[in-house]
C-alpha cells in the first residue's frame, strides 16, 4: 500500500510514474449515508467518511478545470489543486474490478486499508472475472517501490532539473533543493499524521481524510 504521504514526498521525483502501478491505495470515497440517505455525522460532529481499496493503474494530467470522480451529488473537483507543499494537475488512474476511473491524490489516505475494505476489493474483482493479485505481483511491485526507496539520480535527471528551473520561472528553489538532496537521498520516518497538509480548501466533505 502507498500512502498519501509518500505521493506528496515522491510527486517530483523522477521515477514516481514508473513506480506506482500495481500499488494499492485507500480512497476517500464520499461521506458515509444513512439508511435514508443522510450523511453520517461521528462524535467530533463531522461527517464520517467511507473508504475503499483501490489499484493504481497509472498517472494523467488534467487541464485545468472541474472533474467528476464521484457518483451522486458530490461536489466536482477542481484541477489543479492543492496537495502537499504546491500543487498538481496529476490524478492517479485506479480500478476496482472491471472499472477504472481518475483519482486526486489528496484524496488518498494515510491509514491502512483494512481487511473488510481489501475484501470488498477482491470480491469485485471476483465478480468481474478480473485476475486476483498474486504473490508475484507483490513481488515485483515490491522490488519497485524498494528501487524507489533507494533511488540515485543520474546525471540526466539532474541535467532535466536544472532545465526545468530554466524554463519554468516559478520554479521553488526549494523544491529543487530537495530533489537534488544527496543525489541518493533517504527517506523520512512515516509521516504519522491524520490530517492532509494542504493548505487551501478543499470540499469540506473531505477535509479530514485519515
Amino acid at each position: 500500500q502507498v500512502r498519501r504521504h509518500k505521493l506528496e514526498e515522491w510527486i517530483t521525483k523522477p521515477f514516481f510514474e514508473r513506480t506506482l502501478p500495481g500499488c494499492m491505495v485507500r480512497l476517500a470515497a464520499g461521506n458515509k449515508k444513512t439508511p435514508d440517505g443522510h450523511n453520517m455525522y461521528g462524535s467530533d460532529g463531522r461527517p464520517v467518511i467511507q473508504y475503499m481499496a483501490a489499484k493504481v493503474s497509472g498517472s494523467i494530467e488534467k487541464e485545468p478545470g472541474y472533474y467528476k470522480y464521484l457518483h451522486g451529488s458530490a461536489p466536482p473537483w477542481k484541477s489543479p489543486y492543492q496537495f502537499g507543499e504546491g500543487k498538481t494537475s496529476l490524478w492517479l488512474r485506479v480500478t476496482r474490478g472491471d472499472s477504472e476511473r481518475i483519482w486526486p491524490l489528496a484524496q488518498v489516505s494515510n491509514s491502512s486499508i483494512t481487511e473488510q475494505e481489501f475484501y470488498r476489493y477482491h470480491e469485485l474483482c471476483e465478480q468481474n472475472k478480473v485476475t486476483q493479485i498474486s504473490r508475484g505481483h507483490v513481488d515485483r511491485v515490491k522490488s519497485r517501490l524498494i528501487a524507489a526507496e533507494n533511488y540515485v539520480y543520474t546525471a540526466e535527471d539532474v541535467a532535466k532539473l536544472l532545465e526545468e528551473k530554466r524554463l519554468n520561472r516559478s520554479f521553488q528553489p526549494r523544491s529543487l533543493s530537495s530533489r537534488l538532496e544527496k543525489l541518493n537521498f533517504e527517506l523520512p520516518p512515516q509521516d504519522q499524521s491524520s490530517q492532509p497538509r494542504a493548505s487551501t480548501p478543499i470540499p469540506v466533505s473531505y477535509t479530514h481524510l485519515r
